[in-house]
C-alpha cells in the first residue's frame, strides 16, 4: 500500500512537469496538442523514472540499464496510448485540458502494475519460498 501512495505522489509531481509542459508548449508556442503531449510525457517520464526508482521501489542497487530500458520501453508504450485517448476525447469534443486530464487518469493504474511488476522487480529482494531457501533446515 505504501508504494502505491509513494507512486502516486511521484505521479502527481510527474503530472505538474507533464501538465505544464504539456500548457507551455501547446500555448505559447502554439504547437497542436498532440505534439505537445508527447514532449510534456517525456520531459515527466524522465523525472518518473529517477523518482521511482529511488524513492518509490527504492531499487537503486545495480540494474540502471535494464530498468531504464523497461521503463523507457513502458512510456512508449504509455505515451501512444494515452495520446489515443486524448485524441478520441478531443474528437468528442471534450476541452484540451480535460481531455488531457481524463486520458491521464485512465492511465495511472496500468502504468503502477507494470512499473512494479517489470521494470522495477528485478533489484527488489523476492520472499523465500522454499525450505532450502529460508534456510529452515
Amino acid at each position: 500500500m505504501m508504494e502505491l501512495i509513494k507512486y502516486i505522489s511521484v505521479q502527481v509531481c510527474a503530472y505538474i512537469i507533464d501538465i505544464g509542459g504539456f500548457y507551455l508548449i501547446n500555448n505559447i508556442e502554439n504547437t497542436s496538442p498532440l505534439i505537445s503531449n508527447l514532449i510534456g510525457k517525456s520531459a515527466a517520464g524522465t523525472f518518473a523514472f529517477f523518482s521511482h526508482r529511488l524513492f518509490t521501489f527504492k531499487a537503486n542497487q545495480g540494474g540502471f540499464l535494464q530498468q531504464a530500458v523497461r521503463f523507457t520501453a513502458l512510456l512508449l508504450l504509455h505515451i501512444p496510448i494515452a495520446t489515443a485517448i486524448l485524441a478520441l476525447l478531443l474528437y468528442a469534443g471534450l476541452p484540451v485540458l480535460f481531455a488531457k486530464f481524463l486520458s491521464d487518469v485512465a492511465s495511472v493504474a496500468l502504468s503502477f502494475w507494470l512499473s512494479k511488476r517489470f521494470v522495477f522487480q528485478s533489484s527488489r529482494p523476492k520472499a523465500a519460498n522454499t525450505i532450502a531457501e529460508r534456510g529452515d533446515f
